[in-house]
């Protein structure tokens, strides 16, 4: 048997970030644009022939909230290498780590947001937008649909991956006790029970699954676990999770869930295991990794991927400024949803360097302050985290 690989470098990884973050902002410029039609059912199934033109014509963008699952797996790929390199596997070191890494930048954009940003500021002037704050200071405001989508809607999938770390320690036991086949089987079957509740509830009652089932971290626990057994078995030298399907099966998954209104929770399922495919079969081709990127991806993607959390973190309370700067400035203009929806990818530019700034002065000294603090942080004792191997990774 081959040792456990160390200092792994995969430079993939922030083309694959760098991908999720563009699909990311495309279907968030979609539905900032007035005027497209969502997903019109008949019956069980998806109803084109009901859409107007334009909007079939820009169908494509709409199926970019994919790139929240993309996020999920890398994010669980990266942590199990982080974590793996690590000599001193504490949990007080690891959850130090993480949260350096999230949420100082995440609290920095919250207050951007609610105090600076004039057009999402909150007026503190009732008991319920003290708890609206509170609520997202201690990422909990995902729970409730009064502040699921409040502030920026962008911040509810950065509560479950925060809470996914705080799960990390207890899958790391589970697959201690028995092992990462089984654990992985059980996750699928937990988060496949509340995703199939959540379809059917949506079809019956035509309205969205209640936030403490539809927001629990409980619900994305698979998705971002086998991000973690992928790294697993790629530093233990191991068949990689998915490997063995066609590039295209699972991505085929994901189109037709889309399409089934039933089948709609699932998409977010299909699209983690089409990834955790899609990293497989990088791995499995370049096990060296030297030059993984060399054919993979332009530098743009890749600069794309390192500042796509402050990007993430950013960008939709930009976005949406056109259609009210649109509504506010020529009122009862007729724009057309193409123009408007144009208008909105503009807002690229000045994202990315909001994004740059922000990744420069808040995120980088956010992960140096960490660790900082890791260095004074004094020796674990006898509680830890206990990782089965040790590996590297170049970027969490």
């Amino acid at each position: 048997m081959e040792a456990p690989r160390h200092d792994t470098h995969v430079p993939f990884l922030d083309h694959i970030r760098g991908f999720a973050i563009l699909i990311v902002f495309l279907f968030h410029c979609l539905m900032a644009t007035p005027g497209f039609d969502p997903m019109l059912w008949n019956g069980w199934f998806a109803d084109f022939t009901q859409m107007r033109w334009p909007s079939l014509l820009v169908f494509p963008a709409a199926l970019g909230g994919v790139g929240v699952p993309i996020f999920f797996v890398v994010s669980g790929f990266c942590i199990h290498l982080s974590h793996s390199r690590t000599r001193q596997k504490s949990i007080r070191h690891f959850f130090i780590r993480r949260f350096f890494r999230i949420y100082p930048p995440y609290l920095a954009a919250l207050l951007i947001f609610s105090f600076v940003f004039p057009w999402h500021s909150i007026r503190f002037n009732s008991l319920f937008n003290f708890a609206q704050f509170g609520s997202h200071v201690l990422l909990v405001h995902h729970f409730s649909e009064r502040s699921f989508f409040a502030i920026n809607a962008s911040f509810w999938s950065i509560a479950v991956e925060f809470q996914l770390y705080l799960l990390y320690p207890l899958l790391l036991m589970l697959v201690g006790r028995f092992s990462w086949l089984k654990a992985l089987w059980s996750l699928a079957a937990l988060e496949i029970a509340m995703r199939l509740f959540g379809g059917v509830y949506e079809t019956v009652s035509n309205t969205t699954p209640p936030r403490w089932i539809d927001g629990s971290p409980l619900g994305y626990w698979f998705s971002w676990s086998i991000g973690a057994a992928a790294a697993e078995a790629f530093l233990q030298h191991r068949s990689l999770p998915f490997s063995w399907a066609p590039v295209w099966l699972f991505p085929l998954l994901t189109l037709a869930s889309t399409l089934v209104r039933p089948l709609v929770p699932f998409s977010f399922v299909f699209a983690a295991l089409a990834t955790v495919s899609a990293i497989s079969h990088l791995l499995g081709k370049n096990p060296g990794l030297e030059n993984a990127t060399s054919h993979r991806g332009s530098e743009y993607l890749r600069q794309v991927g390192v500042l796509s959390y402050s990007i993430y973190l950013l960008h939709q309370p930009i976005v949406i400024l056109v259609p009210r700067y649109i509504e506010k400035l020529m009122p009862g203009l007729d724009l057309h949803p193409l123009a408007t929806f144009v208008l909105c990818l503009g807002t690229w530019i000045p994202v990315l360097l909001c994004s740059r700034l922000f990744y420069r002065f808040i995120e980088l000294p956010s992960i140096a302050l960490g660790k900082i603090v890791l260095r004074w942080s004094p020796m674990p004792g006898k509680v830890a985290i206990a990782a089965p191997v040790s590996g590297a990774e170049r970027s969490e």
